[in-house]
């Protein structure tokens, strides 16, 4: 009868679903809400989340300020958003936590695409990174010193993402 897939099979059936995921995400938008960086590339999942370890900076110790932790510093309520693991396996110290936490961290991204679009933000390593920092829910409000800091964050996240194609 039938035989059960191989895993390479699977994997490649899972990396055209993911990119045919990300490039519908990532068309441009019809009048958008913010004036920043709009190239429109599609965004490497990897590559989107290799930046935000690079500057999230997690010393794999101390929690954050607001008691965030791993690699993407995921506050408790954002870890349960994509995992009903418990909020420990962030911290990424086991084989199998570090397994959920990439899966976490790849549905992570994948949704800030999402709903950078849905903001009318373009789906770029500047906007994904600034929904990242300054939350989805702040994305529009004026808090001049957050947004600032967002900002910054967001330019870094630029400067870091694109800097492998300078290589």
């Amino acid at each position: 009868m039938y035989s059960n897939p191989t895993p390479t099979v699977i994997a490649g059936v899972f990396s055209v679903a993911v990119i045919a995921t990300v490039l519908l995400l990532c068309t441009p938008t019809k009048g958008k809400a913010y004036d920043a960086p709009t190239q429109q590339a599609p965004i490497d999942i990897n590559r989107m989340i290799d930046t935000l370890h690079k500057i999230e900076n997690w010393d794999r110790v101390t929690p954050g300020q607001h008691g965030e932790v791993g690699d993407m510093q995921f506050k408790k309520l954002t870890w349960h958003q994509f995992s009903n693991k418990p909020f420990s396996y962030a911290w990424g110290r086991t084989p199998w936590q570090r397994k959920e936490v990439a899966r976490v961290e790849a549905d992570y991204v994948l949704w800030l695409i999402k709903v950078c679009t849905q903001k009318g933000a373009p789906a770029t390593p500047f906007w994904v990174a600034y929904a990242h920092n300054r939350g989805i829910g702040n994305m529009q409000k004026e808090d001049k010193a957050r947004s600032k800091f967002s900002l910054d964050f967001a330019t870094r996240a630029e400067t870091i993402y694109y800097a492998e194609d300078e290589k």
